[in-house]
């Protein structure tokens, strides 16, 4: 006796494999913009030396002329 179990047992199992599979897709989601939040912080970083460097040279440059 399985009080109609037998019959949505399959289904049951397909839909946990289906929860399964979107929950692995979600948490590979998250990685990938884990790393794409790593990536731009790394550019951001460069950008702003390639910025700030020459800049700061010019003003102690530009600090010791007038000394």
């Amino acid at each position: 006796m399985d009080n109609g179990f037998s019959e949505y047992k399959k289904l049951i199992e397909d839909k946990f494999k289906l929860v399964d599979t979107i929950d692995k897709k979600l948490d590979n989601a998250l990685i990938e913009i884990a790393k794409l939040k790593v990536k731009s912080g790394i550019w951001g970083l460069i950008a702003g030396a390639i910025i700030s460097i020459p800049t700061a040279i010019g003003l102690i440059i530009f600090v010791l002329s007038k000394l």
